[in-house]
């Protein structure tokens, strides 16, 4: 049976969360250590420093939000932590007063993911959040927390509207075999040693291995468009590499090695917007928004940080990058390079192929009526124009016959409201007549008869000269 997986969005449960903690190298030395714990946070009663802030309980104030699809694993999934009111009411003296009403935005925020139903909460996959000067976000490497979790940096109230990106973990990553994914919140809000605890939503507290109110996102498949699979991956390119060299070593560590740079996605980028970029890189690469436009040759293309904070696409009109094109050295760019796996759509198309070999002619009998032919001639008896007797509607008398029935049918259609009888009469004289045209029969048939006679006499048959 497979686990689920639940994101938990928690607040820092130590006066250092509220204060803010430096990331990288600006890490202070001695910083206390986090547990990135959301569900027990005040279970024995809240952390030194935070004694008078009030025990979390759930709010509508707030929400957790993801993509209605689900998530993929392995890829970037965008989840949203919104403010839906501008003023809240302060909370004093762990909860047992309340303060005036102050601004909704809370202060502190931490996020992780666990596989639900796993009672010790072992954190799965990573945040990837874009670049930020001076960084609002950050991933402690407290053994509580593993890189795994993302905490704030600074007590600054935060954004209406904050975006996080989080790749889900791939199957096998950590024992994950796949599964719903849920996210979880717990908000701080108000100042250090007031206000309270908020799991944003509605519905039940969270607990060990269980969702609660929080939101769950399904495992979807993989991305198909018509029925096939995509074949076409965006990728990264690492810095100074063209799209010919970074799917080339893409290539190298894919079982099959089949991929190659797509020139003709290049092209299409071209006619990109925003969204475009988001929805062909989103999986894989995190961009700040909003994207920027340029005409360098290497577009799309990002910063040259690590991280990728800024994302370029090609503004309008500007001429089409190529494979080989390599970032320009001062800018330090590197570039987003479709790679196409050529092996997986040549087995697909043949896939494809086979299923519908020879399926149009059946086909095409379930919706129309026989194509007329000549007595005693069949499509095989037109060499070369098979498919197209199927496909087409026949040879050209055949496709003039059906050119008359059709014709019949708009007057039955119109004779209708004269009287369905009536109607019926005239389009059936109508289809027989042009049958016995093409057959040699009465009405007209006689120059159907003289020319069939006279093509017999020439050595030739009347069917392969019938069907030109």
């Amino acid at each position: 049976m497979k686990s689920s997986v639940v994101l938990l969005a928690i607040i820092a449960a130590a006066d250092a969360f509220s204060s803010g903690a430096s990331v990288g190298e600006d890490l202070p030395q001695g910083h206390p250590m986090q547990a990135c714990d959301a569900i027990g946070v005040c279970a024995l009663g809240c952390p030194t420093g935070m004694t008078a802030v009030a025990p979390p309980t759930r709010s509508l104030a707030y929400s957790v939000t993801g993509p209605e699809e689900g998530y993929t694993p392995g890829e970037l999934v965008e989840v949203h932590v919104s403010v839906h009111q501008r003023l809240l009411r302060n909370k004093l003296q762990a909860g047992q007063a309340d303060g005036e009403m102050v601004s909704a935005k809370y202060i502190g925020l931490l996020l992780y993911a666990v596989a639900t139903g796993d009672a010790t909460e072992t954190k799965l996959g990573v945040w990837e959040q874009p670049a930020e000067k001076p960084p609002r976000f950050w991933s402690p490497p407290d053994p509580g927390c593993d890189g795994r979790a993302l905490m704030h940096a600074d007590p600054r109230a935060k954004r209406y509207d904050e975006r996080f990106l989080f790749r889900a973990p791939a199957l096998g990553d950590g024992g994950f075999a796949g599964g719903n994914l849920t996210i979880r919140a717990l908000l701080k809000h108000g100042d250090t040693n007031m206000g309270a605890f908020y799991w944003p939503g509605e519905g039940e507290p969270p607990a060990p291995g269980v969702a609660g109110g929080d939101l769950v996102l399904g495992e979807r498949a993989a991305a198909a468009v018509d029925g096939v699979t995509a074949a076409t991956e965006w990728l990264q390119a690492a810095a100074d590499e063209s799209c010919d060299e970074a799917c080339a070593r893409a290539a190298a560590a894919t079982p099959g090695g089949g991929l190659s740079c797509d020139a003709t996605a290049l092209g299409d980028a071209r006619s990109w917007h925003q969204e475009s970029l988001e929805q062909a890189v989103g999986a894989s690469v995190s961009c700040a928004l909003p994207a920027l436009t340029t005409c360098a040759p290497h577009a799309p293309a990002t910063s040259g940080a690590d991280d990728a904070s800024l994302c370029f696409y090609p503004a309008q009109g500007c001429a089409p990058s190529t494979c080989d094109a390599k970032p320009l050295g001062s800018l330090a760019s590197r570039r987003l390079c479709p790679c196409v796996d050529q092996n997986a759509t040549r087995r697909r198309l043949a896939e494809v192929e086979a299923a519908v070999t020879w399926a149009a002619p059946e086909a095409a009998a379930a919706v129309k009526p026989p194509h007329p032919t000549l007595p005693g001639q069949s499509a095989e008896d037109c060499p070369g124009q098979r498919a197209t007797a199927a496909a087409g509607g026949g040879c050209p008398n055949a496709r003039r016959a059906l050119a008359e029935a059709a014709a019949a049918e708009e007057a039955e259609a119109a004779s209708y409201n004269f009287g369905v009888g009536v109607g019926i009469m005239a389009a059936a004289v109508g289809v027989v007549a042009a049958v016995l045209r093409l057959r040699g029969g009465g009405g007209g048939g006689g120059r159907g008869r003289r020319r069939q006679s006279s093509r017999a006499g020439s050595g030739r048959t009347s069917s392969s000269r019938e069907c030109r």
